[in-house]
């Protein structure tokens, strides 16, 4: 017989920004948000890890088959965050991440290279 593949995620698309805010929103701080060209980022050995969203493979998985034959509807932005958040918070932050956010702040922290 013929199957199907449904895309079960989320019909919304978040900027970085959006989710920096939300994030720093429940954590009770202000978001502060560093620009840097790509090329800065890379030479300071923090991309991409600073920015997993921003990937060439990246794409839009469309739930709309989901959503139309089985009722699936993924929860929100402000639905899943919070708990997203929270399961983070609580646990130790991983050596490595501990690691790439010291050179981001590091970067943040200096000067920008003139153009």
């Amino acid at each position: 017989g013929k199957g199907a593949a449904y895309n079960l995620a989320q019909d919304e698309a978040w900027t970085h920004e959006e989710l920096i805010g939300g994030i720093a929103g429940m954590l009770g701080v202000e978001a502060a948000l560093e620009r840097r060209p790509r090329e800065e980022l890379v030479r300071a050995s923090v991309f991409p890890a600073c920015a997993p969203l921003a990937n060439p493979w990246m794409s839009y998985l469309d739930p709309g088959l989901a959503a139309r034959e089985l009722g699936f509807r993924a929860g929100t932005f402000e639905e899943w965050l919070p708990g997203l958040v929270a399961t983070a918070a609580a646990r130790p932050a991983p050596e490595e991440f501990v690691e790439a956010r010291a050179r981001e702040l590091a970067l943040a922290k200096a000067p920008r290279a003139s153009v």
